[in-house]
């Protein structure tokens, strides 16, 4: 260790050295306040000391107020109540006190010192007193003034929120908001409830919700949780009325206002009206575009049908087997039990081909209608008996109607389609249609063979060409 640290370290533990460090940390503390207020307080203190001493200056150079010791001292009081308040106020006092018999300062009694200090605490607690009361007037108008601008934000964001609610309700011309309170009392009713329930505010204000109800029992459990004040929301559907009495279902919603001190809850309204108009326009969209699918879809059903049954390129007629194909197709088409071609002579009936069910060959010499002999159609519709006298076979008794269509006539020989059907149903004009084209083709197709004139019967088999 060198000498000057030896040194160092011997003074630093000598009383000198520790009275030093001591004032020191108190000048650093008095330098450096814990606070903003011991900020202001301190400077207010120094403030009054300076005051002080500036006059005290003033005089001891100028000789100012030597008829009036005290006259300047009383100013500088003042000043420092009014700018720190009571006890700078009294600090400035003491040391005006003090300087007044200092050396070269005119000597002053004890008894003017003593009066002195009285005006000047008289002083201080006037010029104090005067301004908290400025600096709470003061604090109370700063206070005001915000409250002021508060005030106007708020007329300002309620004219906006306004504002904004009549748009929205011009918006929807289908929904209304109206205001009650924990009573079910309607407290507030804007343009949008007038426009929906026909009802002024004049007329509905301070009416109950059983004036809007339909019916009771929803009234009355709206009421008792309005009156519990536990709704935190409610939703639900009911039927409203309108001013005039005219039924309104609406879809309902209720809210709590928060931020109102007293009860009240808004209540949202939709008219469902609109809403079931349009669902009831989709829903007939969609059944019109059912219908016009089921037409597209049974006239490319025909289309085909036709071009199967009437094209010879897609359905030729060349032998037995593609004749039972054409009658089975017939036959599906028109949705029909049984297809059968006929033959008809004298000596007796012949079934040339079928589809679907099998008729039996009447026995020789019962009479058989001639009306789809000439050339004509018989249609007989959901009569069994009247089946069996038109046609030519004889098919099962829950056959209960019938089409007959002449495919051919020569001389006492012909051919004819017979058409049936079990259950009630009632041919069209399309499977009229149907028929005649497939009589149509057979005619052309079928080479009838007719006996001779010693009466006997039809050949085996009718013969089949190519048209």
């Amino acid at each position: 260790m060198n000498t000057y640290s030896h040194l160092r370290d011997r003074l630093k533990w000598t009383p000198a050295a520790r009275v030093c460090r001591a004032v020191g940390a108190w000048i650093a503390s008095f330098l450096s306040p814990p606070n903003v207020q011991e900020h202001e307080r301190r400077r207010a203190h120094l403030v009054a000391l300076l005051l002080v001493a500036g006059v005290a200056t003033a005089k001891h150079f100028n000789g100012w107020t030597d008829g009036a010791p005290f006259a300047a001292y009383v100013v500088a009081i003042a000043v420092s109540a009014l700018v720190g308040g009571f006890a700078p106020a009294c600090v400035a006092t003491l040391a005006a006190v003090l300087v007044a018999n200092a050396p070269g300062q005119a000597g002053v009694g004890l008894s003017s010192r003593i009066t002195f200090a009285l005006e000047g605490l008289a002083v201080a607690g006037l010029v104090s007193d005067l301004t908290r009361r400025l600096r709470e007037k003061d604090a109370r108008l700063a206070a005001a003034h915000a409250a002021n601008d508060d005030l106007r934000a708020q007329q300002r964001r309620g004219y906006l929120t306004q504002s904004a609610l009549q748009h929205l309700e011009n918006m929807a011309p289908d929904a209304a908001v109206f205001v009650v309170n924990a009573r079910g009392l309607i407290v507030e009713w804007p343009q949008s409830a007038e426009r929906m329930y026909g009802y002024s505010a004049g007329q509905i204000v301070g009416s109950g919700l059983a004036e809007l109800f339909s019916d009771d029992a929803a009234t009355t459990d709206l009421q008792d949780l309005l009156v519990e004040q536990t709704l935190s929301e409610a939703r639900g559907y009911a039927a409203h009325r309108r001013s005039d009495g005219t039924r309104l279902d609406v879809e309902f919603e209720v809210k709590p206002c928060r931020s109102e001190a007293v009860a009240r809850f808004t209540v949202a309204a939709q008219d469902l009206s609109g809403r079931r108009e349009s669902e009831a326009f989709r829903e007939a969209a969609q059944r019109a575009q059912v219908a016009l699918q089921k037409v597209a879809d049974d006239a490319q059903g025909q289309v085909a049908a036709l071009e199967s049954l009437a094209d010879p390129l897609v359905n030729p007629i060349a032998d037995p087997a593609t004749l039972d194909e054409l009658l089975e197709q017939l036959r599906s088409t028109m949705r029909a039990d049984g297809v059968a071609v006929v033959q008809l002579g004298q000596a007796g009936t012949r079934v040339i081909s079928g589809a679907g069910l099998r008729a039996q060959v009447r026995a020789p010499g019962v009479a058989v209608s001639d009306r789809a002999s000439d050339g004509r159609v018989a249609l007989v519709h959901n009569d069994a008996a009247h089946v069996a006298q038109v046609s030519a076979l004889t098919w099962p008794p829950t056959v209960s109607s019938i089409m007959v269509v002449p495919v051919g006539h020569t001389g006492a020989t012909g051919v004819r389609i017979e058409v049936v059907t079990e259950r009630r149903a009632s041919e069209t004009e399309w499977d009229l249609a149907l028929a005649r084209i497939v009589a149509d083709r057979l005619a052309r197709a079928i080479a009838l063979q007719v006996p001779g004139e010693s009466g006997n019967p039809l050949v085996e088999s009718a013969q089949l060409v190519v048209s």
